[in-house]
């Protein structure tokens, strides 16, 4: 359990207590602000966790609390407050395009909608175990979401990825996932509401927003949020190489930074290999990046570079550059001693040759060791593409 979990959950159980105590007037919503995804399930947990160790039963009158009640009936009367909203704020929100009492009618409309709980615990009850609560908050996730897209889905992307490891909280990441990929608008017409729109809506987002969104996530600090970003962009494949080689460098999350570079690895094998991009794979922070660009210079034709990286602090990118300056008929051990460039041979690992089936810590790719390419690029995608790249620049 990461630090920002641990700060996070008690902060829900705590709002979750207040609320059904009556200490403390503030909306939750201000209350679980600057908190993470866990604080919200951790306080839809401790709701009804509290009204099931009750002897009475629970008579919080907010709809905060009735949305997280045990009884499913309750909560699915609670999800009226959005499906059939009060007159006055209809007209409100009716007369809020008006130039003239344009921001006075917003004033009145923000004091209006204060009263109504957060869309987190809608999305919440989206994945509910009970399919009337399921249907009825799915109608009023995309009918409140439609009001701003864009700005919604970036803000509740965190708690959706959360929420897809449940029974069924897979529909919320399926349709976020189709929203930002283009395939259909996860904000359905309105004649099809909670369901997934098949074809062009008003609701649907452009190319432009897509990508806005897609590099705004890419920025957020929820290591889940970046991962899944990522993915979709490198999917995508709207970013170039040098994007892709800049994106790893920068990136200080493992498993992100693997995506990007396997990306970039990809492109270059691809199209051809780009002096830029093996710089920034170089000057990466992560020992994998920097491993990866000194496996690249070989097939950009700057093999006499990888000497430089044999003093390296990472004993991963000094074993692919021993093992670049050994393909090259260099000796890595003439310039540097073992100490700076790491252990030397061990005897029965001649050059070339390997006398056991585990990698020798010389970076010798003998028959029956693993490369340290391998070691770097698991995927075997990646791999194919690195010795078939190898195989045609040795040619």
């Amino acid at each position: 359990m990461g630090a920002g979990v641990q700060r996070d959950v008690p902060i829900g159980q705590r709002a979750a207590a207040d609320l059904l105590a009556g200490r403390g007037g503030a909306p939750v919503a201000r209350v679980l602000a600057r908190s993470g995804p866990e604080a919200w399930t951790a306080f839809d947990e401790e709701v009804r966790r509290i009204a099931r160790r009750s002897r009475e039963p629970l008579r919080g009158k907010r709809t905060e609390a009735r949305l997280c009640h045990p009884d499913g009936r309750v909560r699915a009367s609670a999800l009226h407050a959005w499906w059939l909203p009060p007159l006055e704020l209809l007209l409100l929100q009716w007369v809020a395009w008006i130039p003239p009492v344009r921001r006075r009618v917003r004033r009145a409309l923000d004091r209006a909608s204060a009263a109504y709980p957060p869309l987190e615990l809608v999305l919440i009850r989206c994945a509910d175990w009970a399919p009337p609560v399921r249907r009825r908050a799915r109608r009023v996730l995309g009918r409140m979401v439609a009001k701003d897209p864009v700005e919604w889905l970036i803000h509740l992307t965190p708690l959706v990825l959360r929420l897809g490891s449940r029974a069924h909280g897979a529909w919320g990441v399926e349709q976020l996932e189709a929203a930002l990929t283009g395939r259909y608008s996860l904000l359905a017409a309105w004649w099809r509401p909670g369901r997934p729109s098949t074809t062009w809506s008003w609701n649907s987002l452009t190319g432009a927003q897509r990508e806005d969104m897609l590099d705004r996530l890419c920025e957020r600090a929820d290591l889940p949020t970046r991962r899944f970003a990522a993915r979709l962009s490198v999917e995508a494949g709207r970013l170039g190489v040098r994007e892709l080689a800049l994106r790893a460098s920068c990136e200080r999350d493992p498993a992100t930074a693997r995506l990007w570079t396997d990306a970039a690895l990809r492109a270059m094998a691809a199209d051809g290999p780009d002096d830029a991009a093996v710089d920034a794979l170089l000057a990466g922070d992560l020992p994998m990046v920097r491993a990866c660009g000194v496996t690249a210079l070989r097939g950009a034709g700057r093999a006499a570079e990888a000497e430089r990286y044999l003093t390296d602090r990472s004993d991963l990118v000094r074993a692919c550059a021993r093992r670049l300056v050994r393909q090259g008929g260099g000796d890595p051990y003439e310039h540097h001693p073992p100490a700076r460039c790491g252990p030397p041979p061990r005897p029965g690992c001649s050059r070339g040759r390997s006398t056991s089936s585990t990698p020798s810590t010389c970076g010798c790719a003998g028959p029956g060791s693993v490369s340290p390419t391998e070691i770097v690029q698991p995927d075997p995608d990646t791999r194919s593409i690195i010795r078939s790249w190898e195989s045609s620049t040795n040619a």
